[in-house]
């Protein structure tokens, strides 16, 4: 069973604030502490993360950055 993979509560906010692109889910770039950024991630309903770079993640192990690493989040263009 998937996990309910959420981010930090300051970074989900931004994101519930954002538009979804479709069916409810957002898709957006991530910012970790380390300055890296994360592309192409999909969040449903603006709380879940659910895709990565085209990969779906059912649990935090699937992921190689740390969900409390994620500092920001800024809306992708494109389609999910």
């Amino acid at each position: 069973m998937s996990e309910l993979l959420r981010l930090p509560p300051d970074v989900e906010e931004k994101v519930m604030q954002m538009g979804e692109h479709s069916y409810g889910a957002t898709l957006v770039t991530l910012t970790l502490r380390s300055g890296k950024r994360i592309d192409n991630v999909v969040m449903a309903g603006g709380m879940y993360l659910c895709w990565v770079e085209g990969r779906e993640i059912e649990k935090e192990e699937d992921l190689d950055f740390a969900l409390a690493d994620v500092t920001d989040a800024m809306q992708q263009r494109g389609y999910v």
